[in-house]
């Protein structure tokens, strides 16, 4: 998740698109719960998502820029196990 999120902050701070670097980060964050299930779901609906980002700009420069940050909350959260920390820190990531 930690390099994943590198290059996520890397092109963000360039300007680059970040879709599939925000996937990756999600897909990283989902293996780490050891949960088949959860992961399995996140794989099925990776082209939606795709599709869903794409279609509505949601991954654009100002969005990328918060979401850095909602990242990193997520991360942190997940490095000191603080299960209720990370549920919220991703509920206002979705929001």
């Amino acid at each position: 998740m930690k390099e994943a999120l590198k290059e996520y902050d890397a092109d963000t701070i360039k300007g680059i698109p970040v879709v599939q670097e925000d996937l990756l980060f999600h897909i990283k964050l989902a293996a780490a719960t050891r949960n088949t299930v959860i992961e399995s779901r996140l794989v099925i609906l990776v082209p939606v998502i795709i599709k869903v980002l794409i279609e509505n700009n949601i991954c654009h420069n100002k969005r990328n820029n918060a979401s850095m940050a909602e990242h990193h909350n997520i991360l942190d959260a997940v490095i000191k196990k603080d299960s209720v920390a990370a549920a919220e820190a991703m509920r206002v990531h979705l929001s």
